[in-house]
This record gives structure tokens, C-alpha cells and sequence, in this order.
């Protein structure tokens, strides 16, 4: 290939910031690969290391389907094309369907922008909506008695109330300055006016070029002229280049050391049951996991990388147990994705340092129970429940009576030992005094970059920040690729629910969504009575 050569990189709707292997046989059997396509970061970082070091790669074009990723995830993609661009490689992004926000921050780390002719930006400009059911509940009949340490707790809050507290507005609205930011300083780097571009709204292609969103208007098919010489016509694949790039003729005998990262993402349980289920991190599995890597001589450390809101406090002290026992054996570095919360922050608490992105949800270090009360609904349609009881409280967690005073003080109680034992977890693992965290938790969340001057985080960065920080603890060079930062799967994880499961699980979650019955619904069919989980978290768009 001759020099002046291009790179074509799709992204696929769904950005992940690291893909988890799967067994060598869904290569054959449809049924264990994954319905959804995604594309990671992880994937493009490795692509990045290559391309900055090849002398024949003169640009790449990047093509940007409006996609589904958290803040975080998209700070590490800009990261990259931000890395090829002070490579001195052109980044060229073209948007077939224009965009929204997040699009709009990512066009910042680009030399070049061009736009489908009929596409445009909108609507500009962040919001957070948060959907308050009380209304609802109360024409149904239903009650919640809710015990949350303490004000910033407010996981339960749109069940209880019918609008948002000031506290949710608080933290709310500090979410969203430290995302504005970022995306005002993008709109100033591609010269924008910000304040006019959110006042519009909306902008089509050629407004989006006249207030210097864009560079141009053009279709795919004219790309290649645009950027390519002589008899050449189409661009090179980008992850087919990558495939070459790594290509090896030959495997060494012993298996290198390497630095293994955990995958720990979604909602923490007990245990998910017999069958794999996306979505949920279970004690369990994540207990042998972190055993394997503290036998495995190989493994010179671990990078927790934490997506998770929380869930069960009982799951989570579990998993906090196995990860403080593997920090006294070898490094223990925790990166949070997009959401690294409550239960998700008390995993990481023994790590010897935590990475964040700037835009990362994190903290929530507070503890929340509820309890439902059904009677009235039970007795509007005709149903009557009656109790034989031996002991005064036997039945204090039924929801189909309300809780007498003498109960409200045990949850009361419950949830401050529950509060003040968190505490102390992080305040240990911070290496401060309770103190000192305890104004810094209440239940509040933080985005990555409060958390960092709060030193609830200790470094802004991506992934590869965290593998760097393994190694250096470990002795060797902070970019000693021989010591590779390796996804480590379960037996039963290599094995992904098929289709009809997945599908089935995504119809509950849109049908979640839609209601805004997240946390209700997990209260309803869990025996936990105690969560470290974060807020309701508004959607930020």
C-alpha cells in the first residue's frame, strides 16, 4: 500500500468501552454471539497505537451513525481520534444522520466534519428529565414507606413524591454542568458560537455549516474523491487493518503475564440463578473470578472496570470482601464507565486508586430501604388479609399492612447502622477519617470531575490509565505492552443468553423505562431489604 493511503471506521450504533470475550465457538453457532453489534473503544485504542506509528496511513474517515453510549464512553472515543489528530493524521467524520449532543462533542476531536445534505443537529443542549409517579401510585392504592441515609438519597423519591426535591435538583443540576461544559468547549473548538447554537435549537446541514458545526455537505459515495488519489476508489477498513496489525506467525511457549481487567457491569445481586443473564454482576461469579486472579500467577494485578448503579448492600460487601483480600496480594486498580455508584463505589473502595472519566456518575455512598403497602388496593378489590402472628413482628415486611411505630424504628435503625458502616468503608479505603468523608456522602452522586477534587477519585482518565497504574505498581513500565491488559471472562459468561433471552429481557426494560418502575420493580421481586444502589439518575440528553 503507498503512502497517502485512508482508513474507513464505522461505528456501530452501540459503543461499549470494552467488548468481553465470547467462546471460539459462536464463530459457528449464531445462537451464543450476540444479536446487537457494538464497537469499543478498547478496539479502537489498539487501532489508534498502530496508525499514529504508520508513516503510510495518511487519515481516516470516521463514519458516525447517531449512537447509544454513556458520557464516559464517549469521552474515551473522543480521546482517541484526539490522539490520531495530534498524530498528525487527518480524522475526518461524515454523519449520514447528523446528530445530537454527544455527537456534537465528538465532532470536536475531528480535523474535519461533513454532513449528509438532509441531516442536521438536534435538539442542542443538555437536559435531565426525571418522571414522578406519586400521582399514580396513590390512585392505585399504594404506599411506600421508604428509609434513605439520607437527603441526596433519593432512589425512591419519584415513588414518594409528585416533584423533584432540592436535593435531586442539586445534584441534578451539577451532573449537568460538568457535561455542559465539556460540550461548550467543543462547540468553541470547532469556532461555534455555543449560546447561539442552543438558542436555535435545531439545525439543519447547511445551518449547521453556516454556524461552523460542519466543514461541508456531501453524500458517502462522495467521499472518495474528496480525499483519495489517482485510480484508488475506496477506502481501507479500518478493523480489517487492525486484524493485520495484530497478526502473529508464531505464539510464544509460556503464556505472558498479564494485567487482568474485570468486567463488572450492571446491577449487583446475591446470584443471577441457573441461567446467564446480561446485565446483572452476582456475587457469585464475581467472588470465584476475582479467586481465580489472586491463584493466577500470570495476573500481576486487577483493574475493576466498574458500569454499575449498585444493587444489594449484602452482594456488595461480599464482592468488597473478595477485593480487599486480592488487594493485599497484588494491585487492585478501580475504573468506573459511565456509572460507578453506591454499590458500585463500595466495591471499589480497597483499591489502591481510582480512574475516572470527567463526566462519570459516581458516589450515591448511602443506603436506601423501602417497603411497599398494598392494603388499601388489596381492599379495593375486595381482598382481605388476615394474620396469625407469635410475635410481635413477625410480619413487619408484609405489604399488605402499614408499619406500627415501634418498626418504623427498627428500618430506622437498620438504615443508620447500614449508612455508617458504608462510611467507614470508604473512609478505610480513602485512607481518612469518618469525618472527613461523611459530609462528601449523604447519598449524593458526583460526576468524575467533582469526585476528583472531592478525592473520591484519585485520576481523570480512561481504561488504559487504570492497566498503566497496575503495572507501574507491579514494577514494570507504565507502557509495557508485553504485560497486555486482558478482559477476564467466567466458563459461564464465555456462553451469552441466546436471542429470544435477550430480546425478552430488553421488551422488560423498555417496558421499565416507559414507567418508570426501575427500582420498584427490582424491590417487588428481590429479597433484599437493605441497597446500596444510586437515585432514580435522570436521563441526561
Amino acid at each position: 500500500m503507498r503512502r497517502g493511503s485512508w482508513l474507513e471506521l464505522r461505528l456501530e450504533r452501540r459503543i461499549v468501552p470494552f467488548n468481553v470475550p465470547s467462546t471460539p465457538f459462536s464463530r459457528w453457532l449464531p445462537n451464543l454471539r450476540s444479536p446487537v453489534k457494538r464497537t469499543s473503544v478498547q478496539a479502537i485504542r489498539r487501532l489508534v497505537d498502530y496508525v499514529v506509528d504508520d508513516p503510510v496511513v495518511k487519515g481516516v474517515v470516521v463514519h458516525v451513525q447517531q449512537f447509544q453510549a454513556g458520557w464516559a464512553t464517549v469521552a474515551g472515543l473522543y480521546r482517541e481520534l484526539q490522539r490520531l489528530k495530534d498524530a498528525n493524521k487527518r480524522v475526518v467524520v461524515w454523519l449520514p444522520e447528523g446528530g445530537g449532543n454527544r455527537e456534537l462533542y465528538l465532532c470536536s476531536a475531528a480535523s474535519e466534519v461533513w454532513i449528509s445534505p438532509q441531516a442536521g443537529f438536534g435538539p442542542i443542549g443538555l437536559v435531565a428529565t426525571v418522571q414522578y409517579l406519586r400521582p399514580v401510585l396513590d390512585k392505585l392504592g399504594i404506599e411506600l414507606h421508604v428509609e434513605a441515609r439520607h437527603e441526596f438519597k433519593t432512589a425512591m423519591e419519584p415513588y414518594v413524591r409528585d416533584s423533584m426535591s432540592s436535593s435531586q435538583r442539586e445534584q441534578t443540576g451539577a451532573l449537568l454542568d460538568t457535561i455542559d461544559h465539556r460540550l461548550r468547549d467543543a462547540l468553541a473548538n470547532r469556532g461555534a458560537d455555543a449560546d447561539a447554537v442552543m438558542a436555535a435549537g435545531m439545525l439543519s446541514g447547511k445551518m449547521a455549516v453556516d454556524a461552523k458545526l460542519a466543514d461541508g455537505l456531501c453524500y458517502e459515495d462522495e467521499l472518495a474523491p474528496k480525499f483519495l488519489e489517482g485510480r484508488k476508489s475506496t477506502f481501507a477498513d479500518a478493523f480489517q487493518r487492525l486484524r493485520m496489525y495484530q497478526s502473529v506467525w508464531w505464539r510464544p511457549v509460556r503464556r505472558p503475564k498479564y494485567v487482568a481487567v474485570l468486567d463488572v457491569r450492571g446491577t449487583i445481586v446475591q446470584s443471577r440463578g441457573s441461567r446467564p443473564s446480561r446485565g446483572l454482576v452476582d456475587a457469585e461469579s464475581m467472588a470465584r473470578k476475582l479467586r481465580r486472579i489472586r491463584k493466577d500467577k500470570r495476573a500481576i494485578g486487577a483493574v475493576l472496570a466498574i458500569t454499575s448503579p449498585g444493587g444489594s448492600a449484602l452482594a456488595s460487601d461480599l464482592i468488597h470482601r473478595e477485593v480487599a483480600t486480592l488487594a493485599k496480594e497484588k494491585p487492585v486498580v478501580a475504573w468506573f464507565g459511565d456509572v460507578a455508584a453506591s454499590g458500585g463505589y463500595y466495591i471499589a473502595a480497597p483499591a489502591s486508586s481510582i480512574v475516572a472519566e470527567s463526566t462519570t456518575i459516581t458516589g450515591s455512598i448511602g443506603v436506601i430501604m423501602a417497603r411497599p403497602v398494598v392494603e388499601s388496593a388489596l381492599n379495593k378489590i375486595g381482598i382481605v388479609t388476615e394474620r396469625v402472628r407469635r410475635s410481635p413482628h413477625g410480619d413487619m415486611l408484609s405489604s399488605s399492612r402499614p408499619l406500627d411505630a415501634a418498626e418504623v424504628e427498627i428500618l430506622q435503625r437498620e438504615a443508620d447502622s447500614y449508612y455508617e458502616s458504608f462510611v467507614k468503608v470508604v473512609a478505610s479505603g480513602r485512607k481518612r477519617t469518618y469525618d472527613e468523608v461523611e459530609p462528601l456522602a449523604r447519598g449524593r452522586v458526583w460526576s468524575g470531575a467533582d469526585a476528583e477534587s472531592k478525592g473520591l477519585v484519585d485520576v481523570l482518565g480512561g481504561l488504559e490509565v487504570a492497566i498503566a497504574q497496575v503495572r507501574t505498581q507491579h514494577g514494570a513500565a507504565a507502557d509495557d505492552l508485553s504485560i497486555p491488559g486482558l478482559v477476564v471472562p467466567t466458563p459461564r459468561e464465555r456462553i451469552a443468553a441466546p436471542w429470544p433471552e435477550e430480546s425478552k429481557a430488553q421488551v422488560q426494560s423498555l417496558l421499565a423505562d416507559a414507567l418508570g418502575l426501575h427500582e420498584l420493580v427490582a424491590l417487588a421481586q428481590g429479597r433484599e431489604h437493605h441497597w446500596y444502589i444510586a437515585p432514580g439518575l435522570p436521563t441526561i440528553e
